[in-house]
């Protein structure tokens, strides 16, 4: 694994300075859902084509997995020795290979951990250099996305009028956690929760707050934080399909709110009057859009303009339906510009 992830990363750009990032995908089944393959697929090519970003691993997690990886010709790696429970409980299985890849990277790198119902709209490399080296000065351990959880779910606790507060954390759908010990010893220790676990691995990781890893919100607070010992920092960056509206007659969705028709009946979720956003490039801090709250997610993503896969080959890619996108973006707009949430 370890001559895998050297050969993948001396591959890597290192842009904007010598930060290299190392992207992968978890994956336990590819064929067995057509909607998921896609998903992957449609993650991929934008990762690859907008995001910049040819240091990437699907990791798979069982014998088919592999198989149908290899059968895509995909960059593969073999984690099919993972503990059987979080074969059944396939969230977890990202928690364990990204601690195993964490101990075998270089210092000065970051490790990239997606869900694939994730669009990649800009280069990743100079988006995080200027996350963690301007944003918080070098502070930061690892960013995720700013999300809300209910305070009873935090608490495991049956839910009651007043611990229906949501609580603002994070989501771990997309993790940007670059190399040091703090990092590693933050996921050791959430990989060793993982056997045994009836709760998913987002609330699994908010239980280890304050106890491997804090919250942060600007450089003076995340050094602070790195001061006790092993603690890792933690600073959110905002929603990427959340961006302040610029009218009071046309504002901006707020996470799990689309105004798409094709999204409205599918999960339940309330549609506000909003308009979501498509000028990705004018919209400076959006890096990527993940399709949460949304059972329907590639209407969703049809809905968004962010599907770039060919309606009669998914193996093939839609480069129309990137430039109707408005992307790739052109010099500086492709630079976002990430903001501590």
């Amino acid at each position: 694994m370890s001559s895998l992830v050297a050969m993948q990363l001396g591959s890597a750009a290192g842009s904007a300075g010598t930060l290299k990032v190392l992207s992968f995908y978890a994956v336990s089944e590819i064929a067995e859902s057509r909607k998921d393959r896609a998903l992957l697929l449609n993650s991929i090519a934008s990762l690859v084509l907008l995001g910049n970003q040819h240091s990437y691993l699907v990791a798979a997690t069982t014998q088919d997995a592999l198989e149908q990886c290899q059968a895509l010709r995909l960059p593969c790696s073999n984690f099919t020795n993972l503990d059987s429970y979080n074969e059944k409980r396939v969230t977890w299985t990202k928690v364990l290979v990204a601690a195993r890849l964490l101990s075998v990277m270089p210092e000065r790198s970051v490790l990239h951990t997606t869900d694939y119902d994730t669009v990649y709209l800009k280069p990743l490399a100079p988006a995080l250099y200027y996350f963690f080296h301007n944003g918080t000065r070098g502070r930061a351990d690892l960013t995720m996305m700013r999300d809300e959880v209910p305070l009873h779910t935090l608490l495991s606790r049956s839910p009651t009028n007043a611990s229906q507060t949501m609580v603002p954390l994070v989501n771990t759908g997309v993790v940007f956690a670059k190399q040091g010990g703090r990092t590693r010893h933050l996921y050791d220790r959430y990989a060793s929760t993982a056997a045994g676990r009836r709760a998913t691995e987002a609330l699994g990781f908010h239980r280890l707050m304050l106890r491997s890893w804090a919250l942060c919100t600007d450089p003076y607070n995340c050094h602070a934080v790195t001061r006790h010992g092993v603690t890792a920092a933690l600073a959110r960056h905002g929603d990427p399909v959340f961006t302040p509206g610029t009218s009071s007659q046309q504002p901006q969705c707020p996470p799990c709110t689309w105004a798409i028709p094709e999204a409205i009946d599918d999960g339940g979720y309330m549609v506000m009057d909003c308009k979501y956003d498509r000028n990705h490039c004018d919209i400076r801090e959006r890096l990527y859009v993940h399709a949460i709250c949304t059972n329907n997610k590639i209407e969703t993503l049809r809905g968004l303009g962010l599907w770039f896969l060919q309606d009669d080959d998914d193996l093939k890619v839609n480069f129309i339906a990137i430039t109707e996108a408005g992307l790739p973006c052109l010099a500086p707009l492709d630079q976002a510009l990430l903001q501590i949430a």
